[in-house]
């Protein structure tokens, strides 16, 4: 990921003009960084961006769809989905959520550190109380 913010991703979320991203991770199919913004209410705003070649758009439009199905049915399962596009500034798209840092403190609302296969076995199945 360039050290510097591509111009799809302030265009697709509300980033102020002194927003910063600095890598973060790795993967072996695309770059990931750690991007901070300040929101107009004066909070502080953590993203995590996947960035990757022409040949990921399908790839983070999919996972981008299945992080908002999840999330949507249980919000402690993953992290929220942000927005996903093509990149502007080179051949390439772009996916974000919200970071989540491991492991979260014990009153954040972004997980509750407990595993997802744990988080699955407990949870209710169809028929059984």
């Amino acid at each position: 990921m360039p050290s510097e913010i591509d111009r799809a991703t302030p265009k697709a979320l509300p980033l102020d003009a002194e927003a910063t991203i600095v890598p973060h991770g790795g993967s072996g199919f695309s770059s990931t960084s750690r991007l901070t913004s300040t929101l107009e209410d004066g909070e502080a705003q953590l993203l995590f961006v996947k960035t990757g070649g022409r040949d990921s758009g399908v790839i983070f439009a999919g996972e981008h769809a299945s992080l908002l199905a999840i999330h949507t049915a249980d919000p402690t399962l993953c992290p929220r989905t942000g927005a996903h596009g093509p990149l502007s500034q080179i051949q390439g798209f772009f996916l974000t959520t919200s970071f989540l840092s491991p492991p979260p403190s014990a009153d954040s609302s972004l997980g509750s550190g407990t595993p997802l296969a744990h988080k699955l076995a407990s949870r209710p199945r169809p028929g059984r109380m």
